[in-house]
């Protein structure tokens, strides 16, 4: 198989990786002697990649990866005409594929274009909160489907235009779960019981939203594994990544209440 451009083979694979269940990264690229023009490259699917690792902790594993080693990829070359071959393709991924319904999730297809990230920006300066902000761009695009970002890139986006604006990072608000904070950002004191009803509407779309979110890092990532054990890659298999956790905190006490007891 052959293409034109590699921006045109960069676009085939993407969209094959939407039709079966994955997202794409550009593992590899070789630049030609005028270092602009593309002479080869390899496409992968996004969970290509050793985990990391820290083989001085045993219980390294706090924090979550993609990454599943997996080898689906397509590689090409440029040709002397101009053209781009594809001299390999492996098919086989070693993880579950994804629902189209996540596919929204995945890094690559979510951005912030620069005229919505001044919109937000004009719409902090007005007092207009981050859910505001997102209910205004499901509406106007016709629902959470079809908003190329998430919440947490509104808030992201946010952080690092108020971190330029005072010159220096925030930090971060804890919430406490409760219904103030299932309401945060939609109802005040000054709300009306026709504007209620209609923002109750609102921030329960955005609870869904919230779920389908946790259920897609729950299905894409995993927590590095804490111990050899089998019983903890079955369950990180079956549980959410919250309760994953607290199984691979069980497991570490046990570990370490052993290794006491061989000591003594």
């Amino acid at each position: 198989m052959r293409f034109a451009t590699f921006e045109e083979c960069n676009d085939f694979y993407s969209k094959y990786g939407d039709a079966i269940g994955f997202g794409v990264k550009i593992r590899s690229t070789v630049y030609g002697f005028d270092g602009s023009t593309v002479s080869g490259a390899t496409l992968a699917c996004c969970k290509a990649g050793k985990p990391p690792t820290n083989p001085h902790d045993a219980f390294y594993g706090q924090k979550l990866t993609a990454r599943s080693d997996c080898l689906a990829r397509l590689r090409l070359r440029r040709m002397e005409d101009g053209t781009y071959l594809v001299v390999e393709f492996v098919s086989e991924h070693n993880h579950p594929l994804l629902h189209k319904d996540m596919l929204r999730f995945l890094m690559s297809k979510r951005n912030v274009s620069i005229s919505r990230q001044k919109r937000i920006e004009i719409n902090d300066r007005a007092g207009i909160g981050d859910s505001k902000t997102m209910a205004s761009f499901v509406a106007e695009m016709g629902g959470h489907d079809n908003v190329p970002f998430t919440k947490q890139d509104v808030r992201n986006t946010l952080k690092r235009i108020r971190a330029l604006r005072l010159g220096h990072g925030m930090s971060t608000t804890q919430r406490i779960e409760s219904m103030n904070a299932f309401f945060d950002g939609y109802v005040n004191s000054k709300t009306t019981m026709k504007q209620f009803v209609e923002q109750y509407e609102m921030a329960l779309k955005s609870k869904y939203e919230k779920e389908a979110q946790a259920d897609f890092d729950s299905f894409h990532k995993k927590r590095h594994l804490k111990t050899h054990f089998f019983m903890e890659q079955q369950l990180s298999d079956v549980y959410t990544l919250p309760s994953s956790r607290n199984v691979q905190m069980s497991l570490q006490g046990c570990v370490i209440v052993i290794l006491k007891s061989l000591t003594l």
